[in-house]
């Protein structure tokens, strides 16, 4: 009976574990247009964070930027 609810807890810690970490996976998505704005030109780039190399999470070190550039 000890065994079940130690084998309980720790599907529920890592079920709860695994939640958080979908959950802050965000999909970023260009804005929408304004109508009377000024033209801009949105450049879709990925930044290499340096200081995420070999975190301890795993995090991947590129990210996804959107850059929004004035015409000229």
């Amino acid at each position: 009976m000890k065994r079940m609810a130690q084998f309980c807890v720790i599907t529920l810690v890592i079920i709860v574990a695994v939640g958080l970490r979908v959950a802050a996976q965000v999909e970023t998505e260009t804005p929408p247009l304004i109508p009377g704005a000024k033209p801009v030109t949105v450049e879709h780039i990925k930044v290499h964070g340096t200081a995420l190399e070999g975190n301890l999470e795993g995090d991947a070190v590129d990210r996804d930027v959107f850059v929004f550039l004035p015409v000229q």
